[in-house]
């Protein structure tokens, strides 16, 4: 690749494959390594982080075998936020009859391409290899992408859907083919996360705007929209045929109110605060959040931002890559203003993938010789992997902790004492109904659409009235309305953990209700207020 004039250890060959792949294997490998190690010694066994991995591990469990997208039964739901991440795990399953198994080793491999992608994107931006590696090195090494690679979440997946919908569409041999796989790698990116979907408009509108004669600008909208229609199409099919909305239940679920919430009631003083207040709010958010993943490397990021608009990138696109971030960040603000803090990492994976790619592109542009920008590479990654790796990993063990003690233990418990055909209600839908194979009723609302039809307040002894379930586990705190009623309820099992860092409560407690079927279980129930030690 010719190098841009006056960048000094430019490259006149692009970095041979092998080697790029090594140089993110090996610092992938070694990290996910540590982070497992640290989770073995804190909770004895290797597991995930969130109840939310154990969701997406029950939707691939139920496509390996032949179940669809349904949760528990045969009825198909919209639950699942990461279709193509259920997707690709499921077929990680049908493989290694693990999920464990296929959700890591799949996670380190998407990891390692992540890295392969931005280093190609930075290459592509500068000519450079050194800086090529930077970028590599910094995706890798970021904590959001170590932790992706062993949780079972969709973290590296939307990563490299979007650093390989960039390097397509930012590609200088411009040509249908490498503009329209660009569409579709970002509709892609969409299943994995649906904040992609402000990329895909941003980046149509930027190809249609580019489209050369303007007389087939025309041709180009409609080949774009029949690759969105082509890759996001079944799956809004799926939403509107079990929910008769749009979008997966989750989202109803967990948006809070934002603007679709606006629109819907015509609420303008919400709007209005929206985009005023909590869209800007949101952006803040993720320069805490860039502070909170890169530590003392958080400082090139400005400064890679800066330099996206120096003659030499931006004539190869780097604006529209920190644009991508900026008002990707912005819009989430407007739509689920209560996910952007530096915690909810997960959302914000692929920009801070971009992020890192910004931050390694500008050193492009400062007077620093090949030596130079090694060593500050290096510098850059000793502050990185020197604090931010070692508090990530003490985080991850004791999350995996949490769900093993409690949400994986209640699973346990359910599938040795409760009848094969108990129907449970619970608000943690994932390791219970993964490791209990029982049929799960979600008082959220995630994989029982009909719960959002009541009010938060009321949700609980009103949608449970509703569906009459033969046990209850909740989080008390979470429906007062529920714990209070001794008349109806029953106590029966109670699980506690302390050191609690990851699980939306302390204590589950799982209820005998009056609409319990033929009694066949002995009471009191084994370890009925069992403590896990600190």
């Amino acid at each position: 690749m010719p190098a841009p004039s006056g960048h000094p250890g430019a490259a006149s060959e692009p970095l041979p494959r092998v080697a790029l792949i090594l140089w993110c294997a090996i610092p992938a490998l070694a990290l996910a390594g540590v982070y497992e190690l640290a989770a073995w010694r804190e909770a004895g066994t290797l597991g995930f982080p969130l109840d939310d991995a154990w969701i997406h591990a029950q939707f691939a469990r139920n496509i390996a075998t032949g179940h669809g997208f349904s949760y528990t039964g045969d009825r198909w739901v919209a639950g699942s936020t990461s279709p193509a991440w259920t997707l690709l795990l499921a077929s990680g399953y049908f493989v290694a009859r693990s999920v464990l198994i296929a959700a890591k080793a799949l996670g380190i491999v998407l990891q390692i391409l992540a890295g392969v992608f931005g280093a190609r994107l930075v290459e592509m931006l500068t000519g450079r290899r050194d800086l090529a590696i930077a970028g590599a090195l910094l995706i890798v090494a970021c904590p959001a992408m170590v932790w992706g690679a062993v949780s079972g979440m969709e973290v590296g997946l939307a990563s490299v859907l979007v650093l390989a919908g960039f390097r397509c569409h930012l590609d200088p041999r411009r040509g249908t083919a490498r503009e329209l796989s660009a569409v579709a790698l970002f509709a892609a990116a969409t299943l994995a996360r649906p904040e992609t979907l402000v990329i895909v408009a941003m980046c149509v509108l930027h190809l249609l705007a580019r489209t050369r004669p303007v007389s087939r600008m025309s041709l180009r909208a409609a080949q774009a929209a029949l690759i969105l229609l082509v890759v996001l199409g079944p799956f809004v099919v799926l939403d509107y045929a079990t929910t008769g909305r749009p979008l997966p239940t989750t989202f109803y679920a967990k948006s809070g109110p934002g603007l679709m919430r606006a629109i819907a009631e015509r609420n303008g003083p919400l709007a209005e605060r929206l985009f005023l207040k909590t869209g800007p709010e949101a952006v803040k958010q993720f320069g805490a959040t860039l502070i909170d993943q890169f530590g003392a490397a958080a400082i090139v990021m400005p400064l890679g931002a800066l330099a996206a608009f120096a003659p030499s990138l931006r004539r190869r696109g780097a604006p529209l890559v920190l644009a991508a971030v900026l008002v990707s960040a912005y819009a989430m603000g407007l739509i689920a203003p209560m996910r952007l803090k530096p915690e909810n990492f997960r959302y914000t994976a692929q920009l801070l993938v971009l992020s890192a790619v910004l931050a390694a592109a500008g050193l492009s542009i400062w007077p620093l010789k090949a030596g130079a920008a090694r060593l500050a590479v290096v510098a850059i990654l000793i502050a990185l992997v020197g604090r931010e790796t070692a508090r990530g990993a003490g985080v991850y063990a004791t999350s995996v902790r949490n769900i093993e003690q409690l949400q994986v233990t209640l699973g346990r418990w359910m599938r040795q004492w409760l009848p094969l055909d108990a129907r449970v209600a619970v608000n943690d839908i994932g390791a219970a109904a993964y490791f209990s194979r029982r049929e799960i009723v979600d008082l959220e609302g995630l994989v029982s659409p009909e719960a959002l039809a009541y009010p938060r307040p009321e949700r609980g002894i009103g949608f449970a009235t509703a569906t009459r379930p033969d046990y209850i586990a909740i989080f008390p705190f979470w429906y007062p309305d529920l714990s209070r009623r001794t008349d109806l309820l029953q106590e029966v099992h109670r699980i506690s953990i302390s050191g609690n860092l990851v699980s939306a409560g302390d204590t589950i407690v799982v209820y005998r209700t009056p609409w319990t079927r033929e009694p066949v279980l002995a009471y009191p129930f084994p370890e009925p207020r069992r403590r896990w030690p600190d």
